[in-house]
């Protein structure tokens, strides 16, 4: 039987170790401009070729930078398909008069699915700085 002090510490370091990750990435940064503007606020979500996320960057005044999990920073180097998410208000949000909103976006909503958003990315060896330029109506 395992003493709980033990499992106490096994606990602790799968969590600093980010639980699914292995190894650091490459670094890979960037800016997302809508309509020539910096993206206020929003998310970068690389897929893999199984379709799942596997590196999220939170934008930020319209810089991003990609991490793997908490832990670690950077993506793995490959191909990646590319979606960019920014909610005005997120879907399943209450609003202010409790009801809950479908979400409304502030970018058009091709960006949000890897099928329509027109973005991919080869992360080489060293890392790479990838802009996203995105256009249109919400």
């Amino acid at each position: 039987m395992t003493s709980w002090p033990r499992r106490g510490c096994v606990f602790v370091f799968l969590l600093l170790a980010g639980c699914g990750a292995r190894g650091p990435g490459v670094p890979v940064n960037g800016t997302v401009t809508f309509n020539g503007e910096p993206l206020v606020q929003g998310s970068v979500s690389f897929l893999d070729e199984t379709g799942v996320t596997a590196a999220m960057g939170i934008v930020e005044k319209g810089r991003y930078d990609m991490q793997m999990s908490q832990s670690f920073a950077g993506v793995k180097p490959g191909h990646y398909d590319v979606i960019v998410l920014s909610w005005i208000e997120r879907p399943g949000s209450e609003r202010a008069d409790g009801s809950i909103s479908k979400g409304v976006s502030r970018i058009p909503m091709k960006y949000t699915a890897a099928q329509t958003s027109g973005f991919s990315v080869d992360v080489g060896p060293n890392g790479e700085t990838v802009d996203f330029q995105l256009e249109g109506q919400p």
